[in-house]
């Protein structure tokens, strides 16, 4: 069997790539290990990354600070599918995946579609997916532009304002970044159309955002100092700094979703995002909720099986 290429590029200020080009490897810090990680949050074997019929996997090795996929934290023995682009943490170092060229090694697109077809009226769940939103922006009923755009402005303000924050914009004026990249969006939405094989939606909204901030940037040059004032011109750093808060984004609208779908305890929720997402050790977790350790886990392995999904879904709506 032919194995893709599988490659680990570090998100950080000093970008490094890790290969694997068998069909089975082991990551850690020890020098015995397959694909080496020299940190102290990384363990001596930390995680293993294999390959079966249906794609690459990883499952933790019982590391002592966690291995994370798309934010969650995988278990000892659970092994989790890992698609093109996905974001991969072992301890306190984050990773992004590139299979190949990224051709078909994508996520699958889910099993059951999240909602159905839109028929001949529009509800406002509609307006939550990636074509019924963009494809209605220049919508010329009044009442479906102003719910569109919000609907716009709630799913992506947050990407644009976290990434003005990375990006080193002084936060009085990271909302006036959010409203020129939205003003712009606005003004061209009865021209624009949505054109899947030309590029994802995210690639068209980063590079709106970018120009948006160079110019904000450059008005403002003598007057308000900007905390990295050459980062907007580092193509690697900003295509990371985009992703990492993409992909953050995605997570807390699947958990946002669940809480208000779902019949969740919340108890459960709390042992997710305490163990599964923040990293807290699983005794001191254990400790905190007064749950014993095995019931920690239980709760977390279930919720993460449907914050996946969620994820799975978001990320096919989006492209």
């Amino acid at each position: 069997m032919t194995v893709p290429p599988f490659q680990l590029n570090s998100v950080g200020s000093t970008s490094t790539v890790q290969s694997i080009t068998v069909e089975e490897a082991v990551v850690g810090r020890d020098r015995e290990c397959d694909l080496v990680i020299e940190a102290p949050s990384v363990s001596r074997r930390h995680a293993r990354v294999f390959h079966e019929a249906q794609g690459w996997l990883i499952e933790d090795l019982g590391s002592r600070h966690g291995t994370f996929v798309e934010g969650i934290r995988v278990e000892p023995g659970e092994a989790v599918p890992v698609h093109h682009e996905y974001g991969i943490r072992f301890g306190e170092l984050d990773f992004t995946v590139a299979l190949g060229d990224g051709a078909g090694f994508e996520a699958p697109a889910p099993a059951t579609p999240r909602r159905p077809d839109p028929g001949p009226s529009v509800s406002r769940e509609e307006y939550l997916t990636r074509g019924s939103l963009l494809l209605r922006l220049g919508a010329d009923d009044a009442s479906e532009r102003e719910l569109s755009w919000q609907a716009f402005h709630d799913q992506y303000a947050p990407i644009i304002r976290g990434f003005a924050r990375n990006a080193g914009c002084p936060e009085p004026m990271r909302d006036d970044l959010v409203q020129e990249v939205m003003s712009a969006f606005f003004t061209a939405a009865s021209r624009f159309e949505y054109d899947p094989s030309r590029g994802r939606f995210r690639g068209y909204l980063k590079t709106a955002t970018v120009h948006a901030a160079q110019r904000m940037r450059h008005k403002q040059r003598g007057q308000v100092q900007w905390t990295d004032d050459s980062f907007l011109d580092q193509a690697e750093a900003v295509e990371s700094c985009w992703s990492r808060e993409w992909r953050h984004q995605a997570l807390v609208r699947a958990i946002d979703e669940l809480r208000r779908t779902s019949r969740i305890t919340p108890e459960s929720w709390d042992a997710f995002e305490l163990y599964g997402v923040r990293g807290v050790p699983l005794a001191a977790a254990a400790e905190q909720l007064g749950m014993s350790e095995a019931a920690v886990q239980k709760a977390k392995s279930r919720v993460a099986i449907m914050v996946r999904e969620a994820l799975d879904r978001i990320r096919h709506e989006e492209g």
